[in-house]
């Protein structure tokens, strides 16, 4: 149930650019394979930096080096989509934007709260919203 969802959710990701202005007689994965920058396209590779401390968004599988996660989930069905491979390494959090601005990493994941603070810096596709309720006791 949780990889139907990622992959409706991936395939929607990536394909969210087709919808502004399809072309009806184009795949929607072609159409977004072509909006994909061609460096990335002929690199075939985008990397992606993840700090593996924020189960469930990005971690290591218990006592492995093997990537888990929802984001990742997501990211390698959107990478498939795209026809690019991802290649993956850790960061710590406090250096996700910096590895992007930098060009150490193409894209960064794990649990990187959108703000006009880092809008200066990076741009985001906010791919969820995580809310906070109190509940109080009557």
């Amino acid at each position: 149930m949780f990889t139907q969802i990622t992959r409706r959710a991936a395939f929607a990701l990536a394909l969210l650019p087709v919808f502004v202005s399809p072309s009806p007689a184009q795949d929607p994965a072609e159409a977004a394979r072509a909006l994909l920058p061609a460096k990335y396209r002929d690199a075939g590779v985008i990397k992606v930096q993840a700090s593996t401390v924020y189960a469930p968004h990005s971690y290591f599988k218990p006592g492995t080096t093997e990537w888990a996660g929802y984001e990742i989930d997501l990211f390698n069905e959107v990478a498939d989509i795209l026809g690019v491979k991802a290649e993956y390494t850790e960061a710590p959090f406090q250096q996700l934007i910096a590895g992007v601005r930098s060009g150490r990493a193409d894209l960064s994941l794990g649990d990187l709260g959108d703000n006009s603070l880092r809008r200066r810096e990076v741009d985001f596709i906010d791919h969820s919203h995580s809310y906070i309720f109190p509940a109080l006791r009557r």
